[in-house]
């Protein structure tokens, strides 16, 4: 079982990812459950944002509504993130309405960003 983040239920809650001098931009990423023996709080309205900045104005990558992908234990699931064009510094995963167990938890064992990367200063590096 991997590491349990549980995040206090609040709304409109979020998590943010900083990949400091690497900039992505992103294809697909993935998402795990809770590694814990229950089968609650799972994600079901929520968006996956970039940012290059760490606050501000996010763009919306992915909006899900009303996903039930992630229901077992320690349950994973990819999505595909087309027709991105942009490298992002900061990824945050945004609640945008309630889980499956009516709360504004966030239960997270896993996050995963696949893409192409670029270091700050390489040549055509992100904007």
């Amino acid at each position: 079982p991997g590491i349990m983040a549980y995040l206090s239920p609040v709304e409109h809650n979020w998590f943010m990812v900083d990949f400091k001098n690497i900039r992505i931009r992103p294809t697909n990423y993935t998402l795990r459950h809770d590694a814990g023996p229950t089968n609650m709080n799972h994600l079901r309205n929520w968006q996956l944002q970039g940012n290059n900045e760490g606050y501000g104005d996010w763009i919306t990558l992915i909006d899900h509504k009303d996903d039930e992908s992630l229901k077992e234990p320690d349950g994973t699931q990819t999505w595909t993130l087309p027709n991105i064009k942009r490298f992002y510094r900061y990824f945050r995963v945004k609640l945008t309405g309630v889980g499956s167990n009516g709360g504004w938890y966030i239960c997270c064992s896993g996050f995963e960003i696949y893409g192409e990367i670029k270091r700050e200063g390489d040549d055509g590096g992100a904007k």
